[in-house]
């Protein structure tokens, strides 16, 4: 190969790999139809489950934020309600009778769009109780109870209005015998109206069965003492 043949040879080649690169910059600035994400159909600005990582509940369509610290005013709001598009409807003031101080562990939607919460307060007198609160569609505590040493930690009303809640029970060291069950039915009216699972029981349990157990076990009606998800 001569000298002339050879330095045509090198440059076919420089041409040959400038024309490479510049076809695959050109490929890389034009966005891929494949993977592509489509634009925003629906957003809703929502800076409560942000801050603190805090999460909300959601119940019956709606998003349900509440306020993790120990509350003193029963004129305080402490519960927001957003519907499905994002708006804020409705504030919840949680005050069970009685109550000196309030601190709410959880919240869920009533059928009529009300807002049920449940928690830990100190009353008046001292005492720590348990506590289940329904308000109106105001926000205001329409009703309450006290579930003494049971605490809440999963609430949702049923279709006649009674409540069921998933919990625990913080018996005090007293030597006594004390009801462990750790699902629980309420009524506003009349108080405990039925327990089921026994906390030494559920221990051995898996906690995936925890997940909707208290909203199936409000599909039930409430005079049968036979839970059937044991």
């Amino acid at each position: 190969m001569n000298k002339l043949t050879k330095q045509i040879c090198e440059v076919a080649l420089v041409l040959a790999l400038l024309l490479f690169l510049s076809a695959s910059a050109r490929a890389q600035d034009q966005p891929s139809e494949a993977g592509q994400i489509s634009n925003t159909l629906r957003s809703a600005a929502y800076p409560e489950a942000i801050f603190a990582s805090i999460m909300p509940d959601w119940d019956r369509g709606y998003v349900i934020h509440y306020e993790f610290e120990i509350n003193y005013s029963p004129d305080t709001p402490t519960v927001v309600m957003y519907d499905a598009s994002g708006k804020r409807i409705r504030e919840g003031r949680i005050w069970p009778v009685g109550a000196g101080s309030v601190r709410i562990t959880r919240t869920a939607a009533t059928r009529e769009g009300a807002i049920l919460a449940g928690g830990n307060a100190i009353m008046q007198d001292g005492s720590s109780q348990g506590y289940i609160v329904k308000t109106d569609l105001a926000g205001n505590t329409a009703q309450s109870l006290l579930t003494g040493s049971f605490k809440p930690g999963q609430i949702c009303e049923a279709s006649d209005g009674t409540v069921w809640s998933l919990g625990r029970n913080l018996s005090p060291n007293d030597g006594q015998q004390h009801n462990t069950d750790v699902l629980r039915h309420y009524s506003f009216e009349k108080g405990l109206l039925h327990s089921f699972l026994p906390e030494t029981r559920w221990q051995h349990r898996s906690p995936r069965k925890s997940c909707g157990l208290c909203h199936s076990a409000a599909m039930f009606d409430a005079g049968r003492t036979k839970f059937p998800c044991t």
